[in-house]
C-alpha cells in the first residue's frame, strides 16, 4: 500500500500547484533564455571557472517525432550565465575539441578551478576513456582591452594511469583533493566497482583503494553533500546495476580520513522510490542535495514510469520530499548541476518517455529550469564569518516578476545599503551582523533578514 501511495505521489507531482508559497521556500522556475540549445538527453553539465557559470557539452538528440530511427550524437558546447545560454564556437589555442558523445561525466573542482570531462559513448557506439579540461583564458593585446576566451584542453596518460573507458559514470567534487569518479558501465552493460580520483593540483588520475568496492552502478549522479559540523562528503542514490532494474539505496563516500576513503551505505528513515537516470545536485543555499525525476521502472498496468518529484537529501542521513508550486514535469536523463555562484540548481533537457515505449523521438526536451529561493545569501544564514570575508546575496526577479525590490540594508557589513539584485557584502568588525532584503509583491511588503556572527581574523 505504501508503494502505491508513493507512486501516486510521483504521478501527480507533474501537475502540483499550491495557492501560496513562502518566499523562503525554494521552487522550480521555467526560464525563457534568448538562446536555446538543441534538445537532448544525457548531456554533461558542470560549473566552471570561478563557479559563476555552467558549461554543458554533448548529449544525444533523438530527432523529430515519429519512428524511432535517429540517434544524433552532439558535440556542441554551451555556457549558462544565469539567464541565457551562449553557444561556444571560438576557442583559445585549442588544437582539438572533444569528440561528439553522450553519457559522459563532468564535474567542477572549485579549489583548483578545473572542470573535468571524462568518457561517454561516441557516434560509433565506442566507449571513450579520454580526459579533457574546460576553462577560460584571458587574451590581452597591446593597446586593446582583454578578452576572455574558452578553452578545451586534452590530457594524455600512460596505459593504466587513468580510468578505463565507461559511460554514465558518477563523478563529483572531492574537497580533499579534486574530483572522484566511480561506477559507470561498459558497452556490454557491466558496471565498474572501482574508485578514481583526479588530483587537481597535478592533473593526474589515482586509482583509490577503499575499505570496500563502490556500489557498482550507473545512471546515478554523485553530489557533494552536507554531513553536519562543516563536514563535506559525497552522496549517491539509486541508479541501476547493469540492468534496467532501478535501485533505491543511498551511499556516502567519506573523503580521506585517518583510515582512508570509505564507501558506506546509509539508512535514512525515508527516501525516494528506486530510480535511475535522475538528476541530483548540491544546493549550497539550503545545504541539501536536490534530486529530481528519473526512471522508476516498469509498473504493471501502467508501464514505464518517469518521475516528476523533488527531494532534499543530506548525508546525515535524511531525505524529505519537497512540495514546490511548479516543476519541470516527468523526465529522466536530464543535465543537472549546481548553478552560477551556488545560488541555483540548473536543469536542462531530458525526456518524459522511457526507451521501449512507442515513438520516443521528439520527446526529448530543450527547456531550462532553475531551482532556488527568491532571496538567498551565501554563506548561509547563521554562519560564523571572519573579518575580511564576504557574503554574496541575490534577489531573484524571475521568481516573481511582479515583485518590486526595495534593496538590501546591512549592519556590520559594507556597503550599508544597495539596490542591485545581486550584491557582495564585506565584513567590517567582530560582532553580530545582519543583511536584510526588502520588497513588495501582490501580498504586501516583505523583509527577510540573514544573521551572522563576525569573529576576528584567524579565529
Amino acid at each position: 500500500m505504501k508503494s502505491i501511495i508513493a507512486l501516486r505521489t510521483i504521478l501527480l507531482a507533474a501537475g502540483l500547484f499550491m495557492s501560496s508559497l513562502s518566499f523562503a521556500q525554494p521552487d522550480w522556475t521555467n526560464m525563457a533564455p534568448v538562446h536555446v540549445p538543441p534538445k537532448r538527453i544525457s548531456p554533461a553539465m558542470a560549473q566552471f571557472g570561478t563557479g559563476d557559470a555552467v558549461v554543458m557539452f554533448s548529449g544525444l538528440n533523438l530527432g523529430p517525432a515519429g519512428v524511432f530511427s535517429q540517434h544524433n550524437v552532439l558535440g556542441d558546447t554551451w555556457v549558462w550565465d544565469g539567464s541565457d545560454w551562449t553557444p561556444i564556437t571560438s576557442f583559445f589555442l585549442t588544437p582539438a575539441l572533444p569528440s561528439a558523445r553522450f553519457g559522459a561525466s563532468m564535474a567542477y573542482d572549485p579549489i583548483n578551478k578545473r572542470t573535468v570531462l571524462f568518457g561517454g559513448v561516441d557516434a560509433n557506439g565506442q566507449i571513450l576513456s579520454d580526459t579533457w579540461l574546460f576553462g577560460t583564458q584571458k587574451l590581452c593585446l597591446k593597446f586593446s582591452s582583454c578578452t576572455t576566451l574558452y578553452q578545451w584542453s586534452p590530457l594524455t596518460f600512460a596505459a593504466g594511469a587513468s580510468p578505463p573507458g565507461r559511460r554514465n559514470a558518477s563523478m563529483g567534487f572531492d574537497p580533499s583533493e579534486g574530483i572522484v569518479l566511480t561506477g559507470g558501465s561498459t558497452a556490454a552493460g557491466t558496471n565498474f566497482s572501482d574508485t578514481w580520483k583526479f588530483i587537481g593540483s597535478s592533473s593526474t588520475w589515482v586509482h583509490v583503494t577503499t575499505n570496500a568496492p563502490s556500489p557498482a552502478r550507473s545512471q546515478t549522479p554523485l553530489a557533494q553533500c552536507d554531513a553536519g559540523s562543516s563536514t563535506q562528503n559525497a552522496m549517491l542514490f539509486g541508479g541501476t546495476a547493469g540492468s534496467s532494474i532501478p535501485l533505491g539505496d543511498t551511499w556516502e563516500f567519506f573523503f580521506a580520513n585517518e583510515i582512508g576513503d570509505i564507501w558506506g551505505p546509509l539508512s535514512p528513515s525515508s527516501h525516494p522510490l528506486a530510480r535511475f537516470g535522475h538528476g541530483m545536485a548540491y544546493y549550497p543555499v539550503s545545504l541539501f542535495d536536490v534530486l529530481y525525476g528519473g526512471n522508476v521502472g516498469f509498473v504493471e498496468g501502467i508501464g514505464a514510469v518517469i518521475a516528476a518529484d523533488t527531494w532534499n537529501g543530506k548525508c546525515t542521513p535524511s531525505w524529505a520530499q519537497a512540495t514546490p508550486a511548479h516543476n519541470p514535469g516527468p523526465r529522466w536523463l536530464q543535465g543537472m548541476t549546481t548553478g552560477p555562484s551556488g545560488m541555483k540548481v540548473v536543469l536542462f533537457g531530458g525526456s518524459d518517455l522511457a526507451f521501449g515505449s512507442a515513438f520516443p523521438n521528439g520527446r526529448d526536451r530543450n527547456d531550462t529550469w532553475v531551482w532556488g529561493r527568491q532571496v538567498a545569501c551565501l554563506p548561509v544564514d547563521g554562519s560564523q564569518l571572519s573579518v575580511g570575508s564576504e557574503v554574496i546575496c541575490q534577489f531573484d526577479a524571475v521568481f516573481d516578476p511582479d515583485a518590486m525590490f526595495g534593496g538590501w540594508s546591512a549592519i556590520g557589513f559594507a556597503p550599508p545599503f544597495r539596490t542591485e539584485l545581486t550584491q557582495t557584502f564585506h565584513t567590517e568588525h567582530p560582532g553580530a551582523a545582519t543583511i536584510t532584503a526588502s520588497w513588495t509583491d501582490a501580498t504586501g511588503a516583505h523583509d527577510q533578514t540573514f544573521n551572522y556572527i563576525i569573529v576576528p581574523r584567524h579565529h
